[in-house]
């Protein structure tokens, strides 16, 4: 049909046979509706005039009681059943001409006040879009940006100090660091026993003269018991105590404790921060000689935005190219003028609606109170001519039901034919292709679309660049709620190319400008500072210690004799009884005891033992494998193998990190750019406003609420008149169960004396017409 209006009819000559077996179901309905507006009221006429005669049961006379239902009390029964189930369909069809009447202008009021205004949603679809584009490409972008540049800014730390780090693992340096951490413990052994030495020497130094004058008295006493009893040199043969002990003989530890002191209280972890000290200069190293191709890379970037930039420009053109060719104010305004208008004749719409509601209402309440007087006013046992005044009025409102059927008939299924042939079209050729999408496309493509093959809407959004859109496929994408960048074929529209916009590469390319990076780390040096002065100084310890001149001094010293003497002094007196000998050595027995237990003997002997002890646990502490030397000589050598190897070992690991903070770069862009697609092609000004707007307007309140209440009116009124019209013969047949009549032999031969005999009563009928005048009947 859309092909033929298009061509004006021009081929119809040649498929009127299709046409008309394609519409001859309309035609028949039509046709129908003119017939029945014609005979309605000629039959209602005849019908009318056949009663007023007396016939056609106006006379009420019967022959005998059967003619009038006596005692047929099936007929009764079914009659009055089949005219209620009649009566209560036409009342069903009277509501819902009331109900579909109210319903039509309450859609009508609802597309004038709310419907129109979903327009407004197009502008504000498109301005929204544009804003979200706005934060994405802005907002987003700049953030982005401000990601990039942060981490240029920061390249020091993020690439140089994990470098550092990488630089101390890889050459072994952290090995070497972490065995000078662990000679600390060996460092505060070693500085406890000097410590020791020299405080014992200087106590020696002080106590021992004293103690050499008080042996050497003691030792007067000793010869002096000698010479009263020689026995004494045989049971006491350490009894020459005054044996020499200069303790200026022992080695002088002063100086290496002071430097051993030093490094421990500086604490020896904290020598290895000196050989950092050039390790750490590698963050500013790259941050100062990487500047030029960071700017660079910042410029770059910068020119990246207005790629970026791009989507919002192009989605602005679109907008503004879109309404520019649809204006939608001055749509809305027209609408709101032809509705303005339509709501004055609406009003008498309605009124006519109610009237033709309350004309098919009151045949329907006739109906009903025929069939209530009837049922309630009589049985089917009482004499037709006995029947009750209630019961012939019942048969009386069912014939007025018929009179006003044929009275209104006509006009009923005229406005039934005359919305008929309106709204069926509609509703087929309009609502159904709304409604199915495919079909909606393929009228716009035959009735709008010209004929140099482009797409109407394609045309409209994306003038002479041929992108092939039809509405429906917008639609269904809108409806699925899919992004405008796919539901409206931007891609393909040339607005903005999103593969080459997210491709940054070709403006940002950040591989180039990372390789360009130039940095030296030639003259670092680890081994210099105190920790190799440490390092030295532990290895040489032993070789530094005079373990024999503090055994040539220490060894059979007088404090150690005077305690051997005193034991042989025990064993002596024990041993023989008393005599002048042996009182003179209870005597020295007891004065050395005292000494050698309270006096200076004691004090002497304690630091003897704290020397001897001290020496012990530096021997323990310098020969424990591996040895002091052996591990001090080992942290050398491997210093210096890395010194000579740490630039090439920093050159290396800064290439390698170098290729890991280009990651750290591109997956910051990436993550905009991954954002900006995944945005863009779902989320990015979602369409379902657009199939918000179509659904709303042009399919629930145009189709559905307006054309359908419509459709739905008529369709309520054609019921009504359906069954109506099955009333007619139905009430007319129950009728007689109702009335109440009179036999024909009690109405008198004679015509009363007033009476003219009429000329047709003289005259023969050989077709004995039922219709003919008769001047005895009685009419009602």
């Amino acid at each position: 049909l859309a092909k033929e209006l298009k061509s004006s009819f021009s081929i119809i000559g040649d498929r009127w046979q299709d046409i008309l077996k394609s519409y001859i179901g309309y035609a028949i309905a039509i046709a129908v509706g003119i017939v029945f507006i014609i005979l309605c009221p000629i039959i209602g006429m005849c019908f009318c005039c056949c009663r007023c005669c007396g016939r056609c049961g106006g006379a009420r006379v019967i022959n005998e009681p059967k003619e009038a239902g006596f005692e047929d009390v099936i007929g009764r029964r079914v009659s009055i059943i089949v005219l209620s189930v009649i009566a209560v369909m036409a009342i069903t069809g009277s509501a819902l001409m009331f109900a579909t009447n109210e319903q039509l202008s309450k859609s009508f009021q609802n597309i004038k006040d709310k419907d129109l205004d979903t327009l407004d949603d197009i502008t504000v679809y498109f301005d929204s879009t544009i804003n979200q584009t706005n934060i994405l490409v802005n907002d987003n972008f700049n953030f982005t940006l401000k990601v990039l540049f942060r981490d240029l800014d920061n390249i020091g730390y993020l690439l140089g100090q994990p470098i550092k780090d990488d630089v101390i693992q890889k050459s072994g340096l952290q090995d070497v660091y972490n065995g000078i951490d662990d000679m600390d413990s060996d460092a505060n052994k070693l500085n406890a026993c000097l410590t020791v030495l020299v405080q014992e020497k200087i106590v020696l130094s002080q106590l021992m003269p004293i103690f050499d004058t008080y042996i050497t008295d003691l030792q007067n006493d000793i010869d002096v018991a000698i010479s009263i009893d020689s026995n004494i040199t045989t049971m006491c043969p350490n009894h020459q105590l005054n044996k020499s002990f200069d303790t200026n003989e022992l080695p002088d530890e002063f100086n290496k404790s002071v430097v051993l002191a030093a490094f421990v209280q500086s604490g020896v972890k904290s020598l290895t921060q000196q050989s950092r000290h050039d390790l750490n200069t590698i963050p500013e190293r790259i941050q100062n000689e990487t500047a030029k191709e960071r700017e660079e890379l910042k410029t770059k970037a910068g020119d990246y935005t207005h790629d970026v930039q791009d989507i919002t420009k192009n989605l602005q053109k679109i907008r503004n190219d879109f309404l520019g060719k649809l204006d939608f104010e001055d749509l809305k305004s027209d609408a709101k003028s032809f509705l303005d208008t339509g709501t004055t004749y609406e009003k008498y719409r309605w009124y006519a609606g109610i009237g033709l509601a309350c004309i098919t209402l009151i045949i329907s309440l006739l109906l009903v109170s025929g069939l209530l007087c009837g049922f309630f006013g009589g049985r089917a046992s009482i004499e037709p001519t006995e029947r009750s005044s209630f019961s012939n009025h019942g048969g009386n409102f069912l014939t007025a039901s018929n009179m006003l059927f044929f009275i209104f008939g006509w006009l009923l299924m005229l406005v039934t034919t005359l919305i008929f042939v309106v709204g069926a079209p509609v509703e087929k050729f309009a609502c159904r292709t709304l409604n199915d999408l495919d079909l909606l496309d393929q009228v716009i493509t035959d009735v709008i679309s010209s004929n140099d093959g482009k797409s109407w809407l394609g045309d409209i959004v994306y003038p002479n660049k041929g992108v092939n859109l039809s509405v429906a496929e917008v639609l269904v994408a809108c409806k699925a709620g899919q992004a405008a960048y796919k539901a409206l074929k931007m891609e393909k529209g040339n607005l903005f190319n999103l593969t080459q916009i997210t491709d940054y590469s070709k403006t940002v390319n950040i591989g180039d400008k990372i390789n360009q990076f130039n940095v030296d780390f030639n003259g670092l040096n680890i081994t210099g500072g105190e920790m190799m002065r440490f390092i030295d100084f532990m290895s040489t310890f032993e070789d530094n210690m005079n373990y024999s001149a503090y055994n040539n001094t220490l060894h059979d010293n007088k404090v150690n004799k005077s305690i051997t003497f005193l034991t042989e002094i025990t064993t002596f007196i024990n041993s023989h009884n008393a005599s002048a000998a042996k009182k003179k050595l209870e005597n020295i027995h007891s004065n050395l005891s005292i000494e050698m237990t309270h006096g200076n003997g004691s004090l002497l002997k304690k630091s003897i033992d704290n020397i001897i002890q001290a020496l012990e646990d530096i021997k323990s502490v310098t020969t424990k494998s591996p040895t002091l030397k052996v591990k001090s000589d080992n942290l050398t050598t491997s210093l210096k193998i890395i010194e000579s190897n740490l630039s090439q070992i920093t050159n290396e690991t800064f290439r390698n990190s170098v290729n890991s903070f280009e990651s750290r770069l591109r997956k910051i862009l990436d993550t905009f750019t991954s954002l900006v697609k995944e945005t863009v092609e779902n989320d990015l000004g979602k369409c379902t406003p657009l199939w918000n707007i179509y659904n709303s307007i042009l399919i629930n309140s145009l189709c559905d609420s307006l054309v359908g209440s419509l459709n739905a009116w008529w369709a309520a009124l054609g019921w009504t008149i359906f069954f109506l019209l099955l009333s007619t013969c139905t009430s007319v047949v129950t009728s007689k169960h109702f009335f109440k009549m009179r036999y024909s032999s009690e109405i008198s031969s004679k015509p009363p004396v007033d009476t003219i005999v009429s000329p047709e009563k003289q005259k023969s009928h050989p077709f004995n017409n039922q219709v003919f005048h008769s001047d005895n009947a009685d009419k009602w």
